[in-house]
């Protein structure tokens, strides 16, 4: 099951198309007739991807992520082909990140943000837990384990330093 993320603001987001091909970040307008409008209240509505094209690439640091280190030998187990790929997606999900941030930050600078996390597919479930943080902890590097969980049903309102 796959994460969804949904941000909603009082300006109009820019969007990112998702290409399947290009494994990368992406912001597409939500859709007139999704359930998950009912929990947002800004009027403008936005539905985040990751490389892995759903937002479950948002979460990639969560538990311990690092850089793969190249091992001293290869192996069936683990080839060199494995560990290539390792690093890939490593890069991606750094790029990835760093995407997200910058985009969150550059809303944030226009005003206020509704942020909100679900499975895919149960967005009728209303958010079980709410929060609200201020601009700053999405400044820096954000601490992942704190700051910044996928969670099912998390509703984080994001207040602006304005």
């Amino acid at each position: 099951m796959c994460y969804c993320v949904f941000l909603a603001s009082d300006h109009p987001f820019p969007v990112i198309p998702l290409v399947y091909e290009q494994r990368a970040f992406n912001v597409e307008p939500l859709e007139e007739e999704h359930p998950v409008k009912k929990w947002l209240s800004k009027p403008y509505q936005v539905q985040l991807g990751s490389r892995t094209w759903c937002a479950c690439g948002l979460n990639c640091r969560r538990n311990g992520w690092v850089e793969p280190e190249r091992p001293a030998a290869f192996s069936a187990d683990f080839t060199e082909e494995m560990w290539n790929e390792a690093v890939e997606e490593y890069v991606l999900d750094n790029k990835c990140m760093e995407e997200y941030f910058a985009y969150m930050r550059a809303m944030l600078a226009l005003g206020d943000l509704e942020w909100y996390c679900c499975w895919d597919g149960d967005w009728d479930i209303p958010p079980v837990e709410r929060l609200q943080l201020p601009a700053s902890v999405l400044a820096g590097e954000p601490d992942f384990q704190k700051e910044y969980p996928l969670e099912e049903g998390l509703f984080v309102y994001y207040s602006c330093s304005h």
